[in-house]
């Protein structure tokens, strides 16, 4: 399976993380607390490790 950074990497190099942190840094502005954040982000990386999507 193709890797999502690997492409996302041919149009611009780091645009990934650039785009998550500015989602946490937004989210943060709506006060919403980092305990939930920090849950989420856990949560979306087990489920994206599960299908492949993170490349190791």
């Amino acid at each position: 399976m193709t890797q999502l950074q690997g492409i996302l990497d041919t149009i611009m190099p780091c645009l990934l993380p650039v785009c998550v942190t500015a989602l946490i840094y937004w989210l943060l502005g709506k006060n919403v607390k980092s305990t939930w954040l920090l849950l989420g982000i856990i949560a979306v990386s087990i489920v994206c490790a599960a299908f492949g999507i993170l490349g190791v």
